[in-house]
């Protein structure tokens, strides 16, 4: 079939093989008619169901978060072909992921129109229909770059805005000197991205080596955030210069699918002894966690359009200790608050 002439290019995931090079799996939208379409460019193209291509997006992130071998699962079948996808991590390469697509096509069922949706309508063959033959298309995929199309399709279908910062985002604040307490000392940043165009916030998350290596595919680099989130985090840290026990023990930063990140405070701190030490305002502790899990879904929004996410199921997580000066603390939320919210002339 062809693609409908307001369908747009949602993502494109290309370096398939089979027998040759030049294959890409696309998936594309017709804003106008809400309707969504996937092509393996130049063989063929169909229209699909939305849950379709959320099955596609949770197969390959499975594998992504966990590292493990996912079989197959079937992601479109327009009663002429069907198609499935196979995903593994590659044990001797920490950045690609082994992607396979599996076409299995009918010749024998005859296409005789289609229908108001736009979707091929086949002469019924059912007592003889036989998947034959088969052609299996390989690829090895940067980890990274693929994980970046599916939030991206997966933020599609979801009415939700491209999670990835555009270019000219600029940084406005940022809080460092976070260590991880598994005890190898790395050395994180949390920093506040500002989209002026779009009016967008992000959160992206730095280290000196990379949390990432030890969990497959953990997407910590940049997350959005909601000015609902920023504001939690500015209305609880913005009175640490005066009592650090009036700064809530946890405040929610984002939620946003399978992602989590929580900061925690504590108006004490240990020291070589294990003895308990209160910081009398001096300083604020602050602990930084990061939960990862997998099969959360957006569920809706709140009555003031937080987006809302189910929890999944746990993963992985981790958690990076600071103690911030309190005098930097405010200047750094007061440059966030600031920038979300204007002050008057």
């Amino acid at each position: 079939m062809e693609l409908p002439r307001a369908a747009v290019l949602v993502t494109e995931i290309d370096g398939f093989r089979a027998g040759g090079p030049g294959y890409s799996l696309r998936f594309h939208q017709d804003v106008p008619g809400d309707r969504w379409f996937v092509d393996f460019w130049p063989l063929w193209c169909a229209a699909v169901h939305p849950q379709d291509v959320h099955r596609f997006i949770r197969t390959c992130l499975t594998v992504l978060k966990r590292g493990m071998f996912e079989e197959s699962a079937q992601f479109f079948d327009d009663g002429h072909v069907n198609g499935s996808v196979i995903v593994d991590a590659n044990r001797d390469d920490a950045g690609t992921v082994w992607l396979a697509v599996d076409l299995n096509v009918d010749f024998r069922q005859d296409l005789v129109g289609h229908d108001a949706k736009g979707r091929p309508l086949y002469r019924d063959h059912s007592q003889t229909v036989s998947f034959w033959p088969g052609c299996r298309f390989e690829s090895h995929q940067d980890r990274d770059r693929l994980l970046r199309s599916l939030r991206m399709l997966r933020a599609r279908l979801d009415g939700l805005d491209d999670p990835d910062p555009p270019d000219g985002t600029v940084v406005v604040a940022e809080f460092d000197d976070f260590f991880s307490d598994d005890g190898d000392h790395d050395r994180l940043g949390l920093r506040f991205h500002h989209d002026e165009a779009g009016d967008r916030w992000f959160v992206s998350l730095s280290t000196e080596k990379s949390i990432c290596e030890p969990v497959t595919g953990f997407p910590v680099r940049s997350l959005p955030v909601t000015r609902q989130g920023l504001r939690r985090f500015i209305d609880a840290y913005r009175h640490a210069t005066t009592d650090p026990f009036e700064i809530p023990a946890e405040t929610l930063l984002l939620h946003y699918y399978d992602h989590r990140i929580v900061l925690r405070s504590y108006g004490f701190k240990y020291d070589e002894t294990n003895e308990m030490i209160f910081l009398e305002g001096r300083e604020v502790d602050l602990l930084l966690y990061i939960e990862c899990g997998t099969g959360s879904e957006f569920t809706g929004r709140s009555p003031d359009g937080e987006p809302l996410f189910s929890e999944g199921k746990f993963v992985w997580y981790s958690s990076s200790v600071s103690l911030q000066d309190p005098h930097s603390l405010l200047r750094k939320v007061t440059e966030l608050r600031d920038r979300l919210d204007p002050p008057g002339p």
